[in-house]
C-alpha cells in the first residue's frame, strides 16, 4: 500500500516531516496508538523512530508565490547556493530542491550581483513572512553577507 501526506493545495508533505509530527502525537498523547496484535511498535525496524532517522541536513525546496517548483525562465532570475563569502557553489536546478551544508545559504552570488548590475528582476524570501528582497537566506544567522 502506497500512502502519501498533501497540503490544502494538493501538494505533497514530507514523509520524514510527517514521521516526526506522528512520533511526537503518539509521544504526547500515548492513547492514540492502539495496537492491533502484532502491530508494529514505533520503534521497531521501519517505524516511525526509522523513518524519522532518514532526516539529515538541511534540504529547501524553492516554489514560486502559487507553490510549484521554481523553475527560471532566463538565467538572470537563477536562485543560487551560495558559501559564506557569498560565492555561488552551485544553481539551484528547475526541481527547486537544494541542500544547505553549515554556512552556506541561497541567492544570487557577489559574482551575479556585479553582472546583473541594475537589471535585477529577481526577488525572493521567507514563505511564513512574504516579504520579498535580494537579501541571502541562510538556515541561521549568514555569515560573512552583508
Amino acid at each position: 500500500m502506497t500512502l502519501t501526506f498533501h497540503d490544502n493545495r494538493g501538494l505533497p508533505i514530507c514523509p520524514i516531516a510527517v514521521a516526526w509530527v506522528f512520533a511526537d502525537l503518539l509521544t504526547w498523547k500515548q492513547g492514540l496508538y492502539v495496537p492491533n496484535g502484532a502491530a508494529q511498535q514505533v520503534s521497531d525496524p521501519g517505524g516511525l523512530t526509522a523513518i524519522k532517522a532518514l532526516a539529515s541536513g538541511v534540504r529547501i525546496h524553492v516554489v514560486d508565490p502559487r507553490g510549484w517548483a521554481y523553475a527560471p525562465t532566463r538565467d538572470i532570475a537563477r536562485l543560487q547556493v551560495t558559501d559564506a563569502a557569498n560565492a555561488q557553489v552551485s544553481p539551484i536546478d528547475d526541481s527547486g530542491l537544494a541542500d544547505l551544508a553549515a554556512n552556506q545559504g541561497t541567492g544570487r552570488s557577489a559574482a551575479d550581483d556585479t553582472a546583473d548590475g541594475n537589471n535585477r528582476p529577481l526577488r525572493w524570501g521567507w514563505a511564513t513572512t512574504g516579504i520579498l528582497a535580494r537579501t541571502r537566506l541562510c538556515r541561521r544567522h549568514c555569515p560573512g553577507s552583508p
